[in-house]
């Protein structure tokens, strides 16, 4: 990708330089695209995350997922959901409610087994096919291979023989993946019942604190996004807000994980100090406008209907 916004293609970019990968970030419209290195810096250092992990990809990443562990953490996951968003899924969990459900990315669908009823139909779309697979045989979802830039959602959808319009839609930490969101949301809107809800929960807004923490993935956060832009698209496709806020996450796997490793941590700091540094000397306006030189982690969640 070149200096151009991805999200509202203005040229007015500032690159911030993290250990694998540049940050675009857009002093009009507050969103950032990631750029992957070719060479990382310190390759030839005895540290894994500092060298080009081979024999992983985009999609086996994800393989974790099928673990128990990672089974256990969806259903616990689920209570901290339930506790967020009650008033706007009680209706979906009553056992006799006949109701269609969509989880898109929903990993290894026992988040989504926790709405199993006799009248409901259940759908999972996943990336990862290892997770694909377990959700349909091990818990009988029926779970669909989708890939959000590489494939349209509602055709997907009629490929596989899946005609009906759904009464919920959830994403879950997964808009950071999604490049034309503009698209994606028009067929949200195609394949949700009217009085539907759509749930967008864990968006990842641009940070110092997000892109240095995530700095040593192989693999990681792609496309992301301002509170008010999501908003702004969903409107665009016809759906109207309901509520937006703040968002949490009770399981942040970056915090501190290199902090243990001297190595690491001096790594973290020294590019964390740059973008600092590029900020203040270049009077970025969008630095205190759109929040980029935050140390933590911001997400933001939104809900929509028809």
């Amino acid at each position: 990708m070149g200096k151009v916004c991805f999200n509202c293609n203005h040229h007015n970019i500032t690159i911030i330089d993290t250990y694998k990968r540049f940050w675009h970030a857009c002093n009009e419209c507050g969103c950032a695209h990631s750029e992957q290195k070719r060479f990382y810096l310190f390759s030839f250092l005895p540290r894994h995350y500092l060298k080009n992990e081979s024999g992983i990809n985009e999609e086996n990443i994800y393989d974790y997922m099928i673990t128990p562990q990672n089974a256990k953490l969806s259903s616990d996951d689920f209570d901290n959901y339930n506790n967020r968003f009650s008033s706007f899924i009680a209706p979906f969990l009553e056992k006799n409610a006949k109701k269609n459900i969509l989880d898109i990315s929903g990993g290894n669908g026992h988040f989504l087994n926790k709405f199993k009823g006799k009248n409901k139909n259940l759908v999972l779309t996943e990336f990862n096919q290892r997770a694909v697979d377990y959700a349909q045989k091990e818990l009988g979802i029926r779970s669909i291979h989708y890939d959000f830039n590489g494939d349209s959602l509602s055709s997907i959808l009629k490929k596989n023989q899946i005609n009906m319009k759904f009464d919920l839609i959830m994403l879950r930490a997964c808009s950071m993946f999604i490049e034309d969101l503009d698209a994606f949301t028009t067929d949200l809107q195609k394949i949700l019942n009217k009085d539907g809800i759509i749930i967008m929960t864990r968006n990842v807004q641009p940070t110092i604190g997000t892109l240095a923490r995530t700095q040593f993935d192989e693999f990681s956060y792609l496309f992301l996004r301002q509170p008010k832009e999501v908003v702004r698209i969903l409107e665009k496709s016809k759906l109207q807000i309901v509520k937006t806020d703040g968002d949490q996450d009770v399981y942040d796997f970056y915090l501190n994980y290199f902090d243990m490793d001297l190595l690491g941590y001096a790594i973290s700091s020294y590019y964390k100090f740059k973008a600092i540094l590029k900020l203040r000397k270049k009077a970025f306006k969008g630095q205190e406008k759109f929040g980029f030189r935050r140390r933590d982690r911001q997400m933001f969640y939104v809900v929509a209907t028809k």
